[in-house]
């Protein structure tokens, strides 16, 4: 297999002086492509900024974050947002669809940002949407999708791309029980048919140890999930 994403000794501060809080203190991280990675803390741990800097959307203070070989502190902002774009693909708590766009639109709006013309956009972003169980909301608005399809729109967004990892900030945390692990079952499945790695950050233990490897933030390191017997 092949490493997809790697962290080296990934440290970030906040603040200065005597002020400075330091949340990452050394992070050390390689995924392979296909593996399935959960990332679980107390709250205020880091998690976030952690799953930040590995999507490039937030500059450690120390240390590397390399995306297919591609060292992302060394890119120039228009070819981080360019990688942004094609390789990572982001899925948060509140989906961040766009209100006044269709399930169809929000879908295709990262191919077209990427260069796809309108119509290609459309047939993939269709098939993306039927992949996830939506092929008769296709025309709906966010506001007129229940919790659990504005999240499953929000996943055909992130995946339309085919991108190498997919990282994954409490993706879970807005839904019941029940739809969350059907959300939660099509994120994995995804992963299995396209080869991408996954990132998951979230606070659900029962889901997190479903994954090939659970790991705990802590002290600002991550640690192998030991759960009690």
């Amino acid at each position: 297999m092949n490493n997809v994403l790697q962290a080296t000794d990934l440290h970030r501060h906040f603040g200065a002086a005597r002020d400075r809080i330091a949340v990452l203190r050394g992070v050390n991280l390689t995924i392979q492509a296909g593996e399935q990675i959960a990332i679980i803390g107390a709250s205020g741990s880091g998690k976030s900024t952690l799953l930040h800097c590995l999507g490039g959307l937030e500059q450690p203070t120390q240390g590397s974050v390399s995306l297919q070989g591609l060292n992302l502190r060394q890119q120039s902002a228009a070819k981080l947002s360019q990688i942004r774009n094609q390789q990572l693909g982001f899925v948060y708590q509140f989906h961040h669809l766009l209100a006044e766009l269709t399930a169809l639109e929000n879908v295709a709006l990262p191919l077209m940002l990427g260069g796809l013309n309108r119509k290609q956009a459309a047939a993939r972003a269709t098939q993306m949407l039927q992949r996830v169980g939506l092929n008769e909301r296709v025309q709906h608005k966010p506001p007129a999708l229940s919790g659990g399809e504005r999240q499953r729109t929000a996943l055909a967004r992130a995946m339309v791309t085919h991108p190498a990892c997919l990282l994954a900030d409490e993706p879970t945390g807005n839904l019941d029980r029940q739809t969350a692990a059907q959300v939660y079952e099509l994120m994995r499945e995804l992963n299995r048919q396209q080869g991408t790695c996954l990132v998951v950050v979230t606070h659900d233990l029962t889901l997190a140890r479903q994954m090939d490897r659970c790991l705990v933030l802590r002290d600002g390191t991550l640690h192998a999930d030991t759960p009690q017997q």
